[in-house]
This record gives C-alpha cells, sequence and structure tokens, in this order.
C-alpha cells in the first residue's frame, strides 16, 4: 500500500509537469541546435538559452509539485486520502528529482553529443560542461530542500536567485581553474583529478541538503 500510494502521487506530479517538459525539452535542444549549427555568437546564445532553460524547467517543477500543492488547495484533497506525511514527503522528493532528472538527463546526453559531434568544439570542453550541468542538478536539489522545508513561495524565489549568483561564482572559478582551463581546449576531454573534486563536492552538498530537507520533515506529524 504504502509503495502504491507513493507511485500514484508520482505519477500525478509527472502529469501535471507534463507541459513544462514538453516546453523545456524542445527549447532546450534548440538552444543546442544553435550550439551545433550556429556561429560564435550562435554558441554563445545556445549556451545562455540552455543555461536557461535547464534552471528554468527546474524552477517550474518545484512549483508545480510542491509550492502550488498549498496555494492552489490541493493539499487538503491529499490530505483526505489514506496517505501519511512521511510518503507524502517520500513521493515529493523522490518524484521531484525523477521528472526533473529525466529532462536533465536528455540535454546532457545531448550536450556530450554537440560537443563531441562538432570539429570546432574542442572536446576538452567536455568535463567542464558536465560540472556545470551537474552544479544545475545540484542547484535544483538545493531549491527543493527549501521548497520542501518552508512550502513557501517567497523563500524557494530567494534560494533560486542565491543559487543563481552563486552558478556565476561556480561557473568562473571552475572555468579559470588551473585544474580545468589548461584543458579546455584540447582535443580529447582531460578527466583531471580536480574535475572529481569538485564533482565529489557536487554530490556532497546535493546529498547533505535533501537529507537535512528530509530530516526535518520526518519530524512532522501532520501536514501542517
Amino acid at each position: 500500500m504504502t509503495a502504491s500510494m507513493i507511485h500514484t502521487l508520482i505519477l500525478k506530479d509527472l502529469y501535471f509537469s507534463r507541459p513544462y517538459i514538453a516546453m523545456g525539452l524542445p527549447a532546450g535542444l534548440l538552444s543546442l541546435g544553435l550550439v551545433y549549427f550556429g556561429n560564435q555568437l550562435g554558441f554563445y546564445m545556445g549556451v545562455t538559452l540552455l543555461i536557461t532553460v535547464v534552471v528554468g524547467l527546474g524552477m517550474f517543477i518545484i512549483f508545480e509539485t510542491v509550492i502550488n500543492e498549498r496555494k492552489m488547495q490541493t493539499l487538503p484533497f491529499i490530505m483526505s486520502l489514506p496517505v501519511t506525511p512521511l510518503q507524502y514527503l517520500c513521493a515529493k522528493l523522490w518524484g521531484n528529482l525523477l521528472i526533473y532528472f529525466m529532462s536533465w538527463g536528455i540535454l546532457a546526453v545531448a550536450t556530450t553529443l554537440v560537443i563531441l559531434g562538432r570539429d570546432a568544439i574542442p572536446n576538452g570542453l567536455l568535463p567542464l560542461a558536465i560540472l556545470v550541468l551537474v552544479e544545475l542538478l545540484v542547484a535544483h536539489c538545493l531549491i527543493l530542500a527549501v521548497a520542501l522545508m518552508t512550502e513557501s513561495q517567497g523563500w524557494t524565489i530567494g534560494a533560486m536567485v542565491v543559487c543563481n549568483l552563486f552558478f556565476q561564482l561556480f561557473l568562473y572559478t571552475v572555468s579559470n581553474h588551473p585544474g580545468i582551463k589548461p584543458f579546455t581546449q584540447s582535443a580529447i576531454p582531460v578527466w583531471s583529478s580536480m574535475f572529481f573534486t569538485f564533482l565529489g563536492l557536487l554530490f556532497v552538498t546535493a546529498t547533505a541538503a535533501l537529507s537535512i530537507a528530509f530530516w526535518i520533515q520526518t519530524r512532522k506529524k501532520d501536514f501542517l
């Protein structure tokens, strides 16, 4: 019964997230088309659009699946079902990650194919691109953690602003790091020790944020 109810809630969130996925995926693929077929200006426009799509898609999904549950009075209906707060939390956490990761994964694979498939783009950019995409995934996890803990639109938007500012700092730091920058123009991807260090730090950050949010929410005895 527990697994079945969680599965049902996840399917509900997936159903209501379909419009955002239907808009986000084509926009993301279009941005990669600009990267692949465009000139230098098209490359930068495509990269900017891709980042915007990945960030925006995550925000729309979080608002639809978490924030709007209480704002649009969907939560009272869910409370009338045989659902415990823990089941609801698991559905929101794993469902949101699954829904977002499907789109993120498709765009990440497409980005890899674009970098490796176009001769004008050095393959050495692939590790940097992966770090950037993973950072955006981690930012989504951080914003999701805040949304789950607060269920507040204001706090969630605030978390988004902070994560976007941190992204700029992260991008500057990684792209200019001596363990990453010298290899970005190489003919083959170079998986340096700093690449795995940054990757590990991002993984730890996402895991810690979601674990804290989960622990705090499991202390709730009801939906209020």
